[in-house]
């Protein structure tokens, strides 16, 4: 005969399975991104926030990456959204948020390959067929211990698309540009 504990503990473990997405909540409301650690929804770095959207998507009403104004990233790993869950209704904003200069974020400083980026394509920000993202008062620059074509960044935002699906509705505003074609 079953026990009783063999029972409730296969329902309970049943039960985790089922709603283990709910563990995985989307991405909504206003978030930070802020290298000081401000904030409550907060990321202390671009990667960690994009890491997060690509693994979770987005929710409804949106998600606002409010990017604290004056502070500077310098990115270890490679910046690439592919989240496919954006919508007119549902967008992706990064956004200066207060009073100051534009941050400014660096891109990793790796070795790129044709193979992966196309023809001489690094960047700072790359969107794979991605919708509905807006880029708001942000500075983009090429990093300055880059030395040589392979480690300097070329674009700013790189879109690009998967084998069925191209980026559309992607907005970049207010934003500077100080990439380095030369090297």
């Amino acid at each position: 005969m079953i026990s009783l504990f063999k029972i409730k503990t296969s329902l309970l473990f049943a039960c985790f399975i089922l709603f283990t997405n709910v563990l995985f909540a989307q991405l909504t409301g206003v978030k930070t991104i802020d290298p000081a650690g401000s904030g409550l929804d907060n990321y202390t770095s671009f990667s960690a926030a994009i890491t997060d959207l690509n693994t979770n998507g987005v929710g409804i009403g949106g998600v606002t990456f409010n990017v604290s104004a004056g502070a500077t990233f310098v990115e270890i790993v490679d910046l690439v959204i592919t989240t496919n869950t954006s919508s007119a209704t549902n967008p992706i904003i990064f956004q200066k948020s207060g009073l100051g200069a534009n941050p400014i974020i660096y891109p990793n400083l790796g070795i790129y390959t044709t193979s992966v980026f196309g023809t001489n394509g690094d960047f700072v920000i790359k969107v794979v067929s991605s919708d509905y993202i807006t880029f708001d008062g942000l500075d983009l620059r090429s990093n300055t211990l880059a030395s040589n074509a392979a480690t300097a960044a070329e674009y700013g935002v790189y879109l690009t698309k998967s084998a069925t699906d191209a980026c559309k509705n992607i907005t970049v505003k207010n934003c500077n540009f100080n990439l380095n074609k030369s090297l």
